[in-house]
């Protein structure tokens, strides 16, 4: 029996010490770490903020703002790592984002896009709880009650003279628990001044300070500032400071170093599309190339065709000048001839109309004589008219022979002398 509670006492005990084991790992899985390994939702934007993204979301759970407001948006990526925090933690926070979306000498200036861009990543995720304040900050003032923002995060305009005037503008809207955040603390190039501002407000305020990421300042302005932002700001261990610093910059990095192993994705995809395109556009050059090449080839098979034709048509045209000029020569000698001839004709028609003329005469002159026989033949008897009328048809018959004589005769001399004229 004794052996049996003896081996009861050993096993409570190996229990209790397996119990007080594991309450020395606790801080393994405290939930209250929980903020620093969420994961970030605005992605492929630009920005400087993403090594603060892990901090912004322990901010928010620890001081459980009731209203949040950042100066200066950009493309989101610090107004939406807040915001998810509120969701995260079922917060009940009201946000509000105020910029002008265009942009200054420090952010750049920019175009719609940006605004768009994040408009709808903000409309899908936080349109529920959180507002877009398109003005500038100053005209922004009217719309928050004093004493009303618990969390407020300049990124503005980063000169002294600028961060100085939005510090002190919204210091009346800030409540009795507010905690001011301001970017670019350990930035000094051109003329960032929000270091120099921010080194004189440490000395009125509980302040803690990141380094990296471009520098992170933290205020504890109000009196009643969250316990856990007091206790950070307060923290003069050097220890202790460098160890937040070097956690919190560590957990950023992955955020930042994802971002940039996302734009490196983006851009090898892009470069990679580009490629592919300017394939696509040498091939289709190639084609063009080879397309104009068969046209060079073609057209100077027709130029080659065109010049033989040039050459033949010259050649010919040559010989329809030679031929013109000898048809021309030619032309003129039968011109000639021809003038000679009907020369001739018009001497030789003078002369045969004269001799026509001599023998119209004499047959006239033997018609006459004829009609006057036949009428003095119809005025005698039958026997006397016989006789006259033999007379008379005898000597016309004899008129006629002669006459187609004549003029048969005259007709082939007209022919033989035209034919010597032309032989000639």
């Amino acid at each position: 029996m004794q052996q049996n509670n003896d081996k009861d006492l050993i096993r409570l005990e190996e229990e209790h010490e397996d119990e007080a084991g594991a309450e020395t790992l606790r801080y393994l899985w405290d939930p209250r770490l929980d903020p620093l390994f969420w994961q970030m939702t605005r992605t492929g934007a630009v920005s400087a903020w993403f090594e603060h993204i892990p901090f912004a979301h322990w901010l928010v759970r620890v001081t459980s703002p009731r209203m949040f407001v950042e100066l200066g948006t950009h493309a989101g990526v610090s107004y939406s790592a807040f915001c998810e925090s509120v969701l995260h933690s079922n917060l009940a926070t009201q946000c509000f984002a105020v910029d002008t979306w265009k942009g200054d000498e420090h952010a750049s200036h920019y175009g719609e896009e940006v605004f768009l861009d994040f408009e709808r990543f903000h409309s899908a995720r936080y349109a529920s709880f959180s507002e877009l304040l398109r003005c500038t900050f100053d005209e922004a003032l009217g719309y928050f009650a004093e004493h009303s923002i618990d969390l407020l995060h300049v990124d503005g305009y980063h000169t002294y003279d600028a961060v100085r005037h939005d510090f002190e503008s919204w210091s009346g809207k800030l409540s009795e628990r507010a905690v001011v955040l301001f970017h670019d603390t350990n930035t000094r190039e051109r003329d960032f001044g929000v270091w120099q501002y921010f080194a004189e407000l440490r000395g009125e305020y509980p302040s803690f300070e990141f380094t990296h990421g471009y520098g992170l300042g933290v205020l504890a302005v109000g009196d009643h500032a969250p316990a856990e932002v007091v206790a950070l700001c307060k923290l003069d261990d050097p220890r202790k400071v460098s160890a937040v610093r070097n956690r919190f910059a560590r957990i950023g990095e992955r955020w930042s170093t994802l971002w940039r192993a996302e734009q490196a994705e983006q851009i090898r995809s892009d470069l990679e599309q580009r490629f592919h395109l300017a394939q696509s556009q040498i091939s289709e050059l190639d084609g063009i190339q080879a397309e104009r090449q068969a046209q060079l080839v073609e057209m100077e098979s027709v130029r080659s065709d065109l010049a033989q034709r040039l050459y033949r048509a010259e050649s010919r045209i040559s010989e329809l000048d030679e031929m013109r000029r000898r048809i021309e020569a030619n032309a003129e000698r039968q011109i000639a001839e021809l003038e000679q001839n009907i020369a001739h004709l018009k001497s030789a028609a003078e002369g045969e109309g004269a001799t026509a003329r001599e023998l119209l005469a004499k047959v006239k002159e033997a018609a006459e004589q004829s009609r006057n026989e036949y009428l003095r033949a119809v005025s005698s008897t039958s026997w006397k008219i016989t006789a006259p009328l033999r007379v008379v048809n005898s000597r016309l018959k004899g008129a006629r022979r002669r006459i187609a004589r004549l003029v048969e005769r005259r007709s082939a001399e007209a022919e033989t002398s035209s034919l010597d004229r032309r032989n000639s």
